[in-house]
């Protein structure tokens, strides 16, 4: 009986610390992606609020594709703030690496 409910509560926890391990890898993955949306519109010269239309693209394909993926996608920050602010923070790297 005291197994059995020590065995649960161990099943409860696991199960928990794994959401916040699916959460972060969720926010992990989006930051990523923003970063790389980013990157890609300023090697193609575009402008920075181009990442609007980038992720209504991405929606409007998730609706049609893939439906239950529609919440990830709406996870990625493409406003034309955090794309400026990407690409200044790849473009600082860059300084850094270059000065070491």
């Amino acid at each position: 009986m005291r197994a059995d409910k020590v065995l649960k509560l161990k099943s409860v926890l696991s199960a928990q610390q794994n959401t916040f391990v699916r959460q972060t890898q969720l926010n992990q993955s989006s930051v990523r992606a923003s970063f790389q949306v980013a990157k890609l519109i300023a090697t193609n010269g575009r402008p920075f609020s181009d990442g609007e239309i980038v992720k209504k693209c991405m929606n409007a394909v998730a609706e049609e594709v893939c439906p239950d993926k529609k919440d990830v996608l709406n996870a990625v920050s493409l406003s034309a703030s955090t794309v400026t602010r990407r690409i200044e923070e790849m473009g600082d790297n860059v300084y850094a690496q270059l000065q070491e």
